[in-house]
């Protein structure tokens, strides 16, 4: 597994951006925007660094990393999307999307440490 600098980047701006767009979405409320941004940049980022951001020496496993963290990271968009769009609490916001962001990191390292055949 070897990190692709320039692609991390366009990992990182695309979460960055997709958080923008969270941040706009959520209400103002609490500051709840802001938390938005955060988080969705963060655990948006946790996926897509995974999808785009690695080049695996092993083909066959990087594909179905690849194709697990590309699902894994339409999920986490998803559910940070269902959350700004309505009126939620910070804390559960926080703990749903950060436990699938560490469960989705967790299945994607069990995959990268599979002993080979």
């Amino acid at each position: 597994m070897k990190i692709n600098k320039i692609k991390i980047l366009f990992a990182i701006a695309i979460s960055v951006l997709l958080g923008f767009l969270c941040e706009i979405i959520a209400p103002e409320a609490d500051s709840r925007n802001w938390v938005a941004l955060i988080v969705a940049a963060i655990t948006i980022f946790s996926g897509l660094a995974a999808a785009i951001g690695f080049d695996y020496s092993n083909t066959n496993r990087g594909v179905s990393i690849k194709v697990f963290a590309w699902v894994f990271t339409i999920v986490i968009a998803l559910s940070n999307f269902m959350f700004c769009l309505s009126s939620f609490k910070i804390d559960v916001y926080i703990v749903v999307n950060m436990l699938i962001a560490v469960l989705g990191w967790l299945v994607i390292y069990g995959m990268v440490k599979l002993p080979e055949k």
